[in-house]
C-alpha cells in the first residue's frame, strides 16, 4: 500500500487503515520506519474481525526534495510494507 504526496516543507501526518478480515483478533506487534525522518503510531489494542485499525506515519522533510520512505508492519507474524512517496515543495 502506498500514498503519493506533494507537500510543503513541514511535518505531514498520514493515516493508513486496515480491516481485519481474519476470524480472530489481530494485534500489530511491531512497526519499523526506514529512517529517522518518519515516526509511527498504531492501534495498540487487538482489532476484532471486521473492525478497522490504523497505522499513522509522520514524515519530517529536510528541505526541497523527492522522497520514498517505507514503514514495515508486523501483524500476527506477517510483514506488510507501507510506502510514502512524493515531492516536497517550498
Amino acid at each position: 500500500m502506498y500514498k503519493y504526496l506533494v507537500i510543503n516543507n513541514r511535518l505531514k501526518l498520514l493515516s493508513f487503515e486496515y480491516t481485519n478480515k481474519r476470524t480472530h483478533p489481530v494485534t500489530i506487534q511491531k512497526v519499523t520506519s526506514s529512517c529517522g525522518c518518519t515516526t509511527s503510531g498504531w492501534t495498540k489494542e487487538p482489532v476484532v474481525p471486521g473492525a478497522i485499525g490504523y497505522v499513522n506515519v509522520t514524515y519530517s522533510p529536510s528541505g526541497i526534495t523527492t522522497f520514498d520512505k517505507s514503514v514495515s508492519v508486523d501483524i500476527a507474524g506477517e510483514q506488510f510494507v507501507l510506502r510514502i512517496q512524493g515531492n516536497v515543495k517550498e
